[in-house]
């Protein structure tokens, strides 16, 4: 190797990035980077943890990183970022090497029940899990320590692929599935409709994918359904036509609207028509092309459960008490007709026409 030679800079002390442990205390909220101090105490109490997380993201500047130590593990990365946290630290992986913690993306693993490596990483490769117990405790360690370290940077760079593919909810949703705490976070975190609804993207380059019953409460689904029931002002029109939903999007280009319209003819004109789906609640057929009415898709089983009931009745029971109409024709059937002929939603049809 040639020589190196190496150049001190001088970095004013008032120049740089700045970085301190937040205390709400402390009035100035706009360093670059604040320390969530001790947030690793809450990692089992997913209220507190969340409440935590939200105080400090609330009362600092939008574009301040916020470092979340002692806290990161492959399991909660994606939920700890979608909730806010910017920098994340290697901590917990290097101390479960030295408790004999063999970290997976589903949680650890003590070494003792492993029969074999469930890894091909360059630190696994090549060594058998009886080769790893017969190592001395240093060297275990080390060795754990640097797998660990592995699988938890690997799950940060997909997370950030997550991020760039605008698919990071739908990761999370799937993710928290190993751990009972991250459900009951993000279940939590829905309720917190504020905080997430102003960090949450308008529109998103991919679709947006309702597969669990969290699908429901995320924040793209109620905005929508929100702003549906306060914002849109439906065309002056005496019958209401209620249509279910088609897996193809726009639903207009769908065989069965297409058919569906076209059979109407010159009387398409004196029809509103609404669509009823899962889980947007209603869509106005003005309203299809927008986001997310066009841009979603959702498990098709022909079933839908207590939550979904629930939702889009709501949903329609709304909208039909906001909007009256002298007639409403429901071509629908199955678990869409059981909504249109609930008792709720036919309270409403009633309270219309009273």
């Amino acid at each position: 190797a040639g020589d190196v030679t190496c150049e001190k800079i001088d970095v004013p002390a008032d120049e740089g990035p700045t970085g301190i442990a937040y205390s709400e205390r402390d009035p100035e909220t706009t360093r670059d980077l604040y320390v969530a101090d001790g947030i690793g105490c809450h990692e089992g109490n997913p209220r507190r943890l969340l409440a935590e997380l939200m105080k400090v993201r609330k009362n600092i500047a939008p574009d301040s990183a916020l470092y979340a130590p002692n806290i990161a593990l492959p399991e909660n990365v994606a939920m700890l970022i979608y909730l806010g946290v910017d920098i994340l630290d290697t901590t917990r992986a290097t101390i479960a090497a030295f408790e004999d913690k063999y970290m997976t993306s589903a949680g650890f693993i003590h070494l003792d029940r492993l029969a074999e490596l469930p890894c091909c990483c360059a630190h696994c490769s090549g060594t058998s899990a009886k080769e790893v117990k017969d190592m001395d405790k240093k060297q275990r360690a080390r060795l754990l320590e640097k797998h660990n370290i592995a699988i938890l940077e690997a799950e940060v760079a997909l997370v950030r692929q997550r991020i760039r593919s605008a698919s990071l909810r739908e990761y999370v949703e799937g993710r928290c599935r190993h751990n009972p705490a991250l459900v009951a976070m993000l279940r939590l975190s829905d309720a917190e409709y504020d905080f997430l609804e102003e960090r949450t993207a308008l529109f998103k380059p991919a679709p947006l994918l309702a597969t669990t019953s969290e699908s429901l409460t995320r924040p793209e689904v109620v905005r929508f359904a929100r702003r549906v029931q306060q914002r849109y002002t439906p065309p002056e029109k005496d019958v209401l036509l209620l249509l279910p939903c088609s897996a193809r999007k726009p639903y207009s280009i769908s065989m069965t609207h297409s058919r569906f319209r076209k059979a109407l003819g010159k009387n398409l004109k004196l029809v509103q028509e609404v669509i009823i789906t899962s889980p947007l609640g209603v869509v106005p057929r003005e309203l299809e092309v927008t986001y997310p009415a066009a841009h979603y898709d959702t498990t098709v089983t022909g079933y839908w459960d207590a939550e979904e009931h629930r939702w889009v009745g709501e949903c329609l029971e709304n909208f039909l008490l906001k909007h009256p109409y002298k007639h409403i024709v429901a071509h629908v059937e199955d678990e869409y007709r059981s909504i249109c002929d609930s008792p709720a939603t036919r309270h409403s049809w009633i309270r219309n026409n009273s």
